[in-house]
């Protein structure tokens, strides 16, 4: 039930203090969170990438560093590198777009390089 509305703009059409406040302490808890997020993407034992919806790599978590021994601007290019294997590449890229446009996951098995320069799946 609603019991309080608040005004959303004030005579002006303007944004009140108060809604700006808000939004600055609610982006500040956002970003305040960002060291605690690392902190678990780093110790979940398995390979963690996030990308956005264009398909570009945003962070890695460290099993994937250590795993393919490369830095994060260079899995950023993952599209263009070898870390995928480039029989792989374009059924990986169409899975990632398919999962992107429907929301849903895409399981998907690939060729990747290694620090060794050995193909594994």
């Amino acid at each position: 039930m609603l019991r309080h509305a608040e005004q959303v703009g004030n005579e002006s059409g303007g944004v009140p203090p108060d809604d700006r406040d808000r939004r600055a302490r609610a982006e500040t808890a956002l970003h305040s969170g960002e060291p605690s997020y690392r902190l678990i993407l780093d110790t979940i034992p398995a390979l963690i990438a996030i990308m956005t919806p264009e398909g570009e790599v945003e962070h890695v978590n460290r099993q994937v560093h250590e795993y393919f021994g490369r830095t994060l601007d260079e899995l950023k290019k993952w599209g263009t590198a070898d870390a995928v294997h480039p029989d792989d590449l374009p059924r990986v890229i169409d899975a990632w777009r398919r999962a992107v446009a429907t929301g849903h996951p895409y399981p998907t098995c690939c060729g990747v390089r290694l620090p060794t320069a050995w193909w594994t799946m």
